[in-house]
């Protein structure tokens, strides 16, 4: 687990690639992924016949495995070697590393929340249309069954392995080639394919957008992994309650007063940034992000 550290703190340094890098990056995780994955589903499929009551655990712990294996041999692969680095100070010590403050929490809470309201009561009404693809809502109603293994993936795993892939690796090596907007845009768009159906699609592309610019603003991993934890955990908290207090497919009192609370939380949250910026940039790995920031 040292190389979430070493990611933060910059004693893990990835290489620089361009867009059809990235996308190559993006390639081997989607595939590693899938093919790690496999005895943990098989291994599930057997026990739903025989001992149907530990699945969930084993799912769980099947989910972590191939996580980790994927991270470490992709970090490993992405990584500059150290002998590419010797000539450089921060090589055992990586660089200065910037405390997370509590306050830094509250402005990636008030950025969050403020867009959840602002999605939540928007855009949402327009894309659950859809419909949500039917191997993703059975996966999530079987998750449902088990309240803490579901909490534990959603909320927990997911923003520490995802952030690793998508902010961690894909975006820090892509902003260091290609223009920063850009390189959110496409992470970003990366994240949203993982997730494999339109409904979740649309609001991960642009939830991951918004943790994009975290990481660009302060090169923090541990900052855009708290960031999908507050996301994750106020979806399960919510869930199905926003739909029964708004309009489908319609513009309510009720879902333009919260509308108006998340863009005062997203205007509170950028004062508070601004505020605090020159403490926030100083968690950046260079000053090249500090003259992004500004």
């Amino acid at each position: 687990m040292n190389f979430f550290k070493s990611i933060e703190t910059g004693k893990i340094k990835i290489q620089e690639f361009g867009v059809w890098g990235s996308v190559g990056v993006f390639l081997v995780i989607f595939i590693l992924l899938n093919i790690i994955s496999i005895p943990g589903v098989i291994i599930s499929v057997i026990l739903e016949h025989s001992n149907k009551s530990i699945v969930p655990i084993v799912n769980l712990i099947a989910e972590i495995i191939t996580y980790l294996l994927v991270a470490v041999i992709v970090i490993n692969w992405v990584k500059v070697k150290e002998e590419s680095l010797e000539n450089e100070e921060n090589i055992k010590e990586g660089r200065k590393f910037t405390k997370i403050k509590f306050k830094y929490l509250g402005i990636v809470i008030l950025m969050v929340m403020g867009y959840g309201l602002i999605y939540d009561n928007s855009l949402e009404h327009l894309v659950s249309q859809v419909g949500l693809n039917p191997v993703v809502k059975q996966h999530f109603e079987e998750l449902s069954k088990t309240p803490i293994i579901m909490f534990i993936s959603v909320a927990v795993v997911a923003p520490i392995f995802e952030e690793t892939f998508f902010r961690g690796i894909i975006l820090n090596g892509l902003s260091k080639k290609v223009h920063p907007v850009l390189a959110v845009i496409i992470s970003a768009l990366f994240f949203a394919i993982m997730h494999g159906n339109v409904i979740q699609g649309v609001n991960t592309f642009l939830l991951g957008s918004l943790i994009g610019i975290i990481f660009i603003k302060t090169r923090s991993l541990y900052l855009c992994m708290f960031a999908h934890f507050i996301n994750n955990t106020l979806r399960i908290i919510t869930s199905g309650i926003l739909q029964q207090t708004t309009t489908l497919g319609k513009f309510s009192i009720i879902s333009i007063i919260p509308i108006v609370i998340g863009l005062v939380m997203l205007v509170l949250a950028y004062k508070l940034y601004k505020k605090n910026k020159n403490e926030l940039c100083g968690i950046s790995e260079d000053k090249m992000y500090e003259e992004i920031a500004g």
